[in-house]
């Protein structure tokens, strides 16, 4: 799709850096929605939109986005430079650290929704493959449960350093803006040890203490209750290709096959990655 770049966004000082929307380009080289592309691209698809949608709310909402995309980011090239100083340089999450290096040195960042930039997702759930790859990871499981998810649980630390810092007083970020983003930083850490200690023990009382028919009543209740938040989200406006029968009643599998990679990677985070791969 054209992209739109509005060149005014950089008179702001304080602004590092533009972000676009990502969609999926399946292995035929067309857009997920306009061919017949599989259900997991379709699936990622769709929650790619939903991120970009969160990103616009970010930039209106809290006066920064979080990070921009690798893969379609614009960056002022002072700031980039001063961001990559402090850069870890880990094998993947690239992007993930800049933005949060960046936010922590007072910049801000800012999304454009009007465009697209299509880019790779994996055509599998779930494979037994070790091999060690670049981007285009050889599953679903291995790019969130090994890769980005683990880079969000390595950043709890500067997520909570950068809720005692202040925004830049010379940028126009209002008071609410404020309020909204430093509640947002507050959130994330609650989320990650959601993942590490709410979720397992959950999971064991649900299959300890509740018999069968309980266990099929709460899971169709959950069920419903993730089919209701993704009618809601689909009726915002998203493309009609995304709201097709299958994505409707199969996306909160989809949701729940997510948050079991980020279970997993929280606690592969805390154990492996960061005790194995330091930062510097």
């Amino acid at each position: 799709d054209s992209i739109r770049f509005n060149e005014a966004t950089f008179d702001d000082p304080t602004v590092s850096s533009i972000s676009y929307n990502i969609r999926v380009r399946d292995l035929s080289g067309r857009s997920s929605a306009d061919s017949a592309a599989s259900w997991l691209h379709r699936c990622i698809d769709f929650e790619f939109s939903l991120k970009n949608s969160w990103r616009v709310f970010q930039t209106k909402y809290e006066g920064t986005g979080w990070w921009a995309h690798g893969i379609c980011g614009l960056w002022r090239r002072e700031a980039f430079y001063e961001t990559l100083r402090s850069h870890p340089f880990r094998p993947f999450g690239e992007d993930t650290w800049l933005g949060a290096i960046n936010s922590f040195r007072g910049y801000r960042m800012v999304h454009e929704c009007h465009g697209n930039v299509f880019t790779h997702a994996p055509s599998t759930l779930c494979s037994f493959s070790s091999r060690i790859q670049g981007y285009g990871a050889t599953s679903l499981w291995k790019q969130r449960a090994k890769r980005w998810y683990v880079t969000n649980f390595s950043l709890l630390h500067i997520r909570l350093l950068q809720f005692f810092t202040r925004l830049p007083k010379h940028s126009p970020v209002s008071r609410l803006q404020e309020i909204v983003y430093r509640s947002e930083l507050l959130l994330q850490p609650l989320w990650h040890f959601m993942h590490l200690l709410w979720v397992p023990s959950i999971t064991f009382r649900c299959f300890v203490y509740f018999s069968l028919p309980e266990q099929i009543i709460a899971a169709l209740a959950l069920y419903a209750l993730l089919l209701f938040h993704f009618y809601v989200v689909s009726a915002l406006g998203f493309p009609k290709e995304q709201r097709k029968g299958d994505i409707l009643f199969s996306y909160p599998l989809f949701y729940l096959f997510l948050s079991l990679t980020e279970v997993y990677a929280s606690w592969y985070a805390l154990l492996v990655y960061i005790p194995m791969f330091p930062s510097k």
